[in-house]
């Protein structure tokens, strides 16, 4: 693994967040100001191109790129993350499981862990038609 592997990983998260929400290819790093463009552009190697990251994103992640990379479609994405997590939510509370949502994921007792784990895969199963990838992180 490349000495500089997580603050890569860190700068391609950022830039698929960014090709997401655009409706073009990547000419400049994403960011609000000069600042925070420039954060971004450090997560990389001398010399790499947002333009080229783009397309090394677009190509690695072929199976989706045609319906969401590139195709302003953040706000759906949010959406169907936000309905995941509310169902998710209540069907835990129905359970009698307390749960607090943390971004992408729930907090739970750790003797509720693997239900939690559980009802999540079966509400993206449900809500989104694919088996999604759920870590049980007991720190």
């Amino acid at each position: 693994m490349r000495p500089d592997w997580l603050q890569v990983r860190e700068g391609r998260k950022r830039l698929v967040n960014a090709i997401i929400a655009s409706r073009k290819i990547l000419k400049h790093w994403p960011g609000e100001t000069p600042s925070e463009r420039s954060a971004v552009r450090q997560m990389f190697p001398a010399g790499t191109k947002p333009i080229d990251e783009d397309r090394a994103i677009k190509a690695r992640h072929h199976a989706i790129a045609e319906v969401w990379l590139g195709r302003g479609r953040i706000g759906e994405l949010m959406r169907q993350e936000s309905d995941l997590l509310v169902a998710v939510l209540l069907r835990l509370i129905s359970k009698g499981i307390k749960a607090l949502p943390l971004h992408d994921s729930v907090i739970v007792a750790r003797r509720h862990c693997l239900t939690a784990k559980l009802v999540m895969e079966e509400e993206a199963l449900r809500l989104i038609g694919v088996l999604i990838p759920v870590k049980i992180d007991s720190g």
